[in-house]
């Protein structure tokens, strides 16, 4: 009598050794996944007849698909660690042709290293950065909530504002996702997301390469990172000697939260998970508002540092009222005056000051409230610079450029209220 289970195993061997899946197979045998799918889980046997076809598809006998000691004798292939490279070979390979093309790309195989050339016409002394980013933690919200494509523009945004605070031009990206997922479409969507980055900051995309890792991943989890490759004239770093008193801080505006300021969403979400189904207004739900990613700011710098009126950038940590966002870009001696009348509100920050989880007085010092990055222009050009991001993203004055004071020990301080 036949052993079913013995016959099913036996097929899904000999079927991963051919790299084709149960509905491909049903297709060669004119049937249903399904009935495939009962073949190998031992709750069903082919017909007599039906093996003979399922021996021939598999280029192997009859009696292998009998046999109790081939399914335990075989060779481990790398089925058998739930990695099917026939498919993750064939996304690499698609992969591959979403790469840009550019002069500068000399060879970009998903498999071998980057060779690419960097133009330095014009420049006296090319100075070259590279930037290792990841997403942080909102990075397993977007997983649960299928938000892989955004969190790959957000990290790519992350990665291209960190070389642009110095007056780097970002030049070329590489991405790597590693995963156990077998979801060829997510996987593309997210080179998809990297690709659409990239292009609207100028960006070469050189690809994205996966490692596939069934046996440390479960399925739809993964790790996203991004390197940057960025290059400046010497004479044109900025660095934040230029900064005077009487120079004014700009803010520019961002959709999302920025990853250090996450944690106290997800803290808000597991005291209240109900809060995730809200909706900030009759269109967008919470969740789809943290979510959104992060702008990269390369038009609005670049268009600074050209018309020749960027004095400094500071990144955010957090909230732009901690003292680390200018440590090392305000000259000592020098300060900054916010003013807290001038924070704008937006309704994704309205609403987590609802909840009233936070507290007001300490909600500005806890999130972004939407600034992505921070310039610093000198007084008598701020109209120019407004006018200069103005063509690609909101801004707004948020303070001045002081002499530190002695009441004055930290490198911020404050001035009126925020209007709530």
């Amino acid at each position: 009598m036949l052993d079913k289970e013995i016959v099913g195993k036996n097929i899904a061997n000999y079927r991963k050794r051919k790299f084709i899946t149960q509905k491909e197979l049903a297709t060669l045998l004119n049937i249903t996944a399904q009935s495939v799918s009962k073949w190998e889980a031992g709750l069903s046997l082919p017909t007599v007849d039906m093996l003979y076809d399922v021996a021939q598809v598999l280029d192997v006998s009859v009696d292998s698909l009998l046999s109790d000691k081939v399914a335990d004798n075989r060779d481990i292939c790398y089925e058998d660690t739930g990695l099917d490279i026939r498919t993750l070979y064939g996304l690499k390979h698609k992969i591959d042709t979403l790469v840009t093309e550019d002069e500068s790309v000399l060879h970009a195989h998903y498999v071998d290293p980057v060779l690419f050339k960097v133009d330095t016409e014009g420049m006296e002394e090319p100075v070259f950065a590279m930037t290792l980013n990841v997403p942080g933690s909102k990075a397993r919200l977007a997983r649960e909530r299928g938000c892989d494509k955004e969190i790959c523009m957000d990290v790519t945004a992350r990665a291209i504002n960190n070389v642009l605070r110095y007056g780097f031009v970002p030049k070329i990206l590489r991405a790597q996702v590693v995963c156990g997922n077998k979801d060829t479409r997510q996987l593309e969507e997210m080179a998809l997301g990297f690709k659409q980055i990239c292009e609207e900051n100028g960006v070469v995309f050189s690809g994205m390469e996966i490692s596939g890792q069934p046996i440390n991943y479960r399925v739809n989890e993964y790790e996203v990172s991004v390197s940057l490759v960025a290059a400046a004239d010497r004479k044109n770093i900025v660095i934040g000697e230029n900064i005077q008193e009487g120079d004014v801080l700009i803010g520019l505006m961002t959709p999302g939260i920025e990853a250090n300021c996450y944690p106290f969403v997800r803290v808000m979400l597991d005291r209240k998970p109900e809060l995730a189904y809200e909706k900030l207004d009759d269109e967008h739900y919470l969740v789809e508002e943290i979510l959104k990613p992060n702008v990269a700011f390369t038009h609005s710098i670049l268009g600074l540092q050209k018309a020749g009126i960027l004095n400094g950038v500071c990144r955010v940590e957090a909230s732009f009222l901690y003292k680390g966002s200018y440590v090392g870009v305000v000259p000592d001696g020098l300060g900054v005056k916010v003013d807290m009348g001038a924070i704008p509100l937006k309704p994704l920050y309205k609403f987590l000051l609802e909840q009233d989880m936070v507290g007001k007085n300490f909600f500005p010092f806890r999130f972004s409230m939407g600034v992505g990055l921070l310039v610093i222009v000198s007084g008598n050009r701020v109209t120019e610079a407004l006018k200069i991001i103005g063509k690609h993203n909101e801004a707004h004055i948020l303070g001045k450029i002081q002499t530190m004071e002695e009441n004055h020990n930290e490198k911020v301080w404050t001035e009126g209220k925020v209007k709530w």
